[in-house]
């Protein structure tokens, strides 16, 4: 497939066999495993929105570049670097592209196929997840491993991991689990797996569907492609693990309950658990704390309305010396030493009322809800 000649950190194409053809979407920044900035978002927002209303585009695809990832996440190290010298406007303006874009993808009224081949992480979750087709390989590793930089899981996933996941997206936002791209399709947060070495026929064989043109109809067209194509035999070997994590996290509601239930789990010979507790006793106790009392009160929420709510959460925390002190231990420094605020589960309990803070960024502030007022002006 040929794509725009001109180094941007977002490639477009458009590949056709017939009438209408597919538009792809590459993340093109290798060299930072494809993480997000504003500008990227930017790009991004401005095609899906024309290609929504070409009728010669029946569906897109979301690809990263190079070997290694689909996309890490957003460039939080370049949002606190140009932080310190813009101030808090630089965090309004990527939160509000980035989950606008996300947002764009949930409700997008063609066929969006994310393939997540390679390091899927964080803000990389956010874009695939609300595709109508995601799609894994035996190279993904997906993650929200946000609590190790001072930041609650974001993107919605307050919404989706309990939604799709449920014990287990509350399990893997709290303790920043690494999985496969099996464990994806397990657990609801990917629905189906590609060998990498298919994957140019894979792209021949969709450029020649009878695309209709009409967005019900293309998405049934392109999940019966799918269902034929792809490989149903292969499982997750952890379908046993995750059953279990499910009934061990699943009816938790409050912190101190799942601080006695992940440090008492017992995994047997699986290192994922083992290495699932380290992150999280070494993560922040204030996201871990904030994301918890999220996963509650977005419960019954709709994706829209989580990701209005978690842009004030996103803007309080760019506001706070946590987010700040994770991205300079891990990213900028990388020390690898953060120096967190609370420092253990007796102390964040101490100041749980004061949390609240964090869901009422706008009230505190007086400031309007940028996306939220993005999103009332926008209509697919």
């Amino acid at each position: 497939m040929s794509f725009e000649l001109e180094v941007k950190p977002v490639l477009f194409g458009v590949e056709r066999v017939g009438e209408r053809g597919v538009g792809f979407v590459r993340l093109n920044r290798p060299e930072v495993l494809n993480s997000l900035n504003s500008a990227c978002y930017e790009l991004i927002e401005s095609k899906l929105n024309a290609w929504a209303v070409d009728p010669e585009i029946a569906a897109v695809v979301l690809v990263g570049s190079g070997e290694k990832a689909f996309c890490a996440g957003g460039d939080v190290k370049s949002l606190v670097l140009e932080g310190r010298v813009r101030g808090l406007d630089v965090a309004r303006e990527f939160f509000t592209r980035e989950y606008f874009v996300d947002h764009m993808i949930h409700t997008y009224p063609k066929p969006v196929l994310a393939l997540m081949d390679g390091i899927t992480m964080g803000g990389g979750v956010g874009l695939s997840v609300g595709a109508s087709h995601r799609v894994v390989t035996e190279k993904t590793m997906l993650a929200m491993p946000e609590i190790s930089i001072g930041l609650f899981p974001d993107v919605g996933a307050s919404h989706f991991l309990p939604k799709f996941a449920s014990g287990v997206g509350l399990w893997m936002g709290l303790t920043g689990a690494r999985i496969s791209g099996l464990d994806a399709k397990a657990v609801g947060l990917a629905d189906y797996f590609l060998e990498a070495s298919q994957k140019r026929k894979f792209f021949v064989d969709i450029l020649r569907l009878p695309w209709s043109g009409n967005g019900k109809i293309d998405r049934e067209l392109l999940s019966d492609y799918l269902n034929s194509f792809l490989n149903k035999s292969l499982e997750s070997p952890r379908k046993a693990l995750f059953a279990n994590i499910n009934k061990a996290f699943g009816a938790i509601r409050d912190l101190s309950a799942f601080d006695r239930a992940v440090q008492s789990f017992k995994a047997g010979d699986d290192s994922l658990v083992a290495e699932s507790l380290v992150r999280y006793n070494s993560g922040s106790w204030l996201a871990k704390a904030v994301f918890f009392l999220a996963t509650q009160r977005h419960r019954k929420l709709s994706i829209t309305e989580t990701l209005v709510r978690e842009w004030q959460m996103a803007l309080s925390f760019s506001s706070d010396p946590e987010f700040a002190e994770g991205v300079r231990a891990v990213l900028i420094d990388k020390d690898q030493r953060p120096i967190w605020r609370y420092k253990s589960l007796a102390e964040i309990e101490k100041v749980m009322p004061e949390l609240d803070s964090y869901f009422e960024y706008c009230r505190r502030t007086a400031e309007p809800n940028l996306l939220e007022n993005k999103l009332a002006q926008f209509r697919f």
